[in-house]
This record gives C-alpha cells, structure tokens and sequence, in this order.
C-alpha cells in the first residue's frame, strides 16, 4: 500500500511517497516494513492478553499501545 507524507513548516511544505508492505500475517500478529524518503522499519504489531504492542526489531524499540 502506497501512502502520502506532508510536512508544513510555516509557508514551507514538503510532500513525499512512502510504502507498507504486509510480510506475514499470523493470527493477531502483522510483521510489515515501511519505507519513506530512504528510511526503511520493520515493524511488529500485534495483541497480548492484556492489551496491543508494537516492536521495531532493528532500532531495539517496542511498548504497548
């Protein structure tokens, strides 16, 4: 899935293309990588059984939300 990024800065703004792409999907648990201006995450979303978390496996970054 293609998405668009704008960014406003007083009378600046800057418009660019980005990208998520489903990996696998197991259950509760989606593994997706999304990618923008250069920058690329891999990222984990899923349920446990006291609420939803989010991990960034390659920047050592998860919590719930």
């Amino acid at each position: 899935m293609e998405y668009t990024c704008v960014y406003q800065s007083g009378k600046q703004k800057q418009t660019w293309q980005g990208e998520i792409q489903l990996l696998h999907r197991d259950g509760s648990t989606i593994e997706a990588g999304i990618s923008g201006r250069g920058t690329y995450f891999h990222v984990i979303v899923g349920r446990h059984c006291y609420g939803n978390y989010i991990c960034i496996p390659n920047h050592d970054i998860g919590c719930e939300l």
